[in-house]
């Protein structure tokens, strides 16, 4: 990911990056992201673009590494993540109730999970998707 962090990421109208006391901050049409940036890598903000470079010798890793995770917040606030999940088995189920998603997979009792702050569930048949801004949540 180092040799990515040569290549600017473009930031599209309607998004603001902003890094301030080793916060980064993306905002867009889809939510407001916020990450800790480890030490010795700054952001430079330009017009419509944001490169990352390093402060200290030999910190390339924590170069790709933001550069990464700036990508992705600035995809998520714009097109968002999903992930489709399909469930095969006999009788196997699943349900949504407002922000929970019941599971009926073979044991003796549903599955409930309840969805964290930003992320959604959807039910088509056999097929689960889950939806958001923040790539770790989906």
């Amino acid at each position: 990911m180092a040799r990515m962090a040569k290549i600017p990421i473009k930031i599209p109208t309607g998004v603001t990056v902003t890094a301030e006391n080793r916060v980064l901050t993306v905002t867009g049409p889809k939510g407001q992201l916020s990450w800790n940036m480890p030490p010795d890598v700054a952001i430079i903000l330009a017009e419509n673009e944001a490169k990352v470079t390093h402060t200290a010798d030999g910190e390339t890793n924590l170069v790709g590494l933001t550069w990464a995770y700036l990508s992705n917040m600035v995809r998520g606030v714009t097109e968002g993540w999903g992930k489709v999940l399909e469930l095969s088995g006999t009788g196997f189920r699943a349900t949504t109730s407002g922000t929970q998603l019941d599971l009926a997979l073979g044991f003796s009792h549903p599955i409930k999970v309840t969805a964290p702050a930003g992320i959604t569930f959807e039910v088509k048949e056999n097929k689960i998707t889950i939806k958001g801004s923040d790539k770790e949540l989906v």
